[in-house]
Order: structure tokens, then sequence, then C-alpha cells
């Protein structure tokens, strides 16, 4: 509980985890996603996501297919999840969620792709962004490559911006 981390909990202490519109109506996160990872720091997400209500470690799989007792999200050859709610052997009893990175990061290539309409409402997907998104941001936002076999490759880019969009389309699903 020191620098970063620390320095992230004070921030969302203060009120940084409620986003107010410009007529002053405030949106506040409902669920929180924190990358686990399989490195050395693992424990320190687990140990950190415990402190805030509806906080979870995550952790992303190319594809997660149903286990034998699940049904899957889609119906057919293709069977699998797009997300799941997991108990990990490591740390005992953390909660953390299970992702489906292809699915989601199709998903927002897709909507990458919607173009913006003259007239409200936009379409459905459509991805809006603030004007102060900086290149670097959509330099990461599109850094990885879809393959042949539906996985994506980021080959060294910087994909964080990407990491998170998939983060919070899960997080809307849950």
């Amino acid at each position: 509980f020191e620098g970063a981390w620390e320095s992230m909990h004070e921030w969302a202490m203060a009120g940084g985890l409620v986003f107010t519109r410009e007529d002053g109506l405030d949106f506040p996160v409902n669920l929180v996603f924190i990358d686990s990872g399989d490195g050395p720091y693992v424990d320190i997400v687990y140990n950190f996501t415990s402190r805030w209500r509806n906080t979870y470690p995550s952790k992303g799989f190319s594809a997660l297919m149903k286990r034998k007792a699940e049904k899957g999200d889609e119906a057919g050859p293709h069977n699998f999840k797009r997300y799941r709610r997991a108990k990990s052997e490591r740390s005992g009893d953390v909660d953390f969620y299970e992702i489906s990175t292809n699915y989601y990061k199709t998903h927002v290539y897709n909507n990458l792709k919607i173009s913006r309409r003259d007239i409200e409402p936009q379409a459905p997907g459509f991805c809006g962004f603030p004007r102060d998104r900086s290149e670097k941001y959509f330099k990461m936002l599109t850094a990885e490559e879809k393959r042949v076999d539906g996985s994506f490759h980021a080959g060294g880019r910087r994909n964080e911006a990407l990491d998170t969009r998939v983060m919070a389309l899960c997080a809307g699903d849950v």
C-alpha cells in the first residue's frame, strides 16, 4: 500500500471514480477490474483489490471455452464464454474475472470501424472520444493485429488503451 497503488487509492477516495457530465449529473464507477497478469505482482493486485468494494483482479485469456457444467455465451460450434468469475487457487478465496480477450478485442476493432453519423443518435457501438485524446492513445488502442487464427498480437507495441477498453467492455457485460 505505497507508491502508485497508494496514489490511486487516494485519487479514488477523493472522488476519482465519479465522473460528472457537463450538466452536473454524476456517474459513479460500479465495477473495477485490475489486470493481475501472471508475473510476480499477482498477490499485490489481489491485496489491493480487496481494499475496494466491487473491485476484482482480472486475467485475460485468448479464448475461454465453456466448462462441462457451464452454458456457453454463443450457441454452435464455437461455444465459448466471454468472461467467467473464478476463485484463485493461488490466493485462497480471492474472486477474479477471466476475460476472453479475443472476443472483446474483435468487438473493439469492429466498433472502431463504425462511421460517425451527421445526426444523433449515433449507431450502436459507435466510439466517441474526448477531443483531448492524444495520438499516443490511439496508437495504443490500435496496437494489436488480428491473426488468421483469431488471436491478437501487439508485436512489442504498447497496448494499455486497448487492454483497459477490453476490461471496461467486459465489466459492462458483467
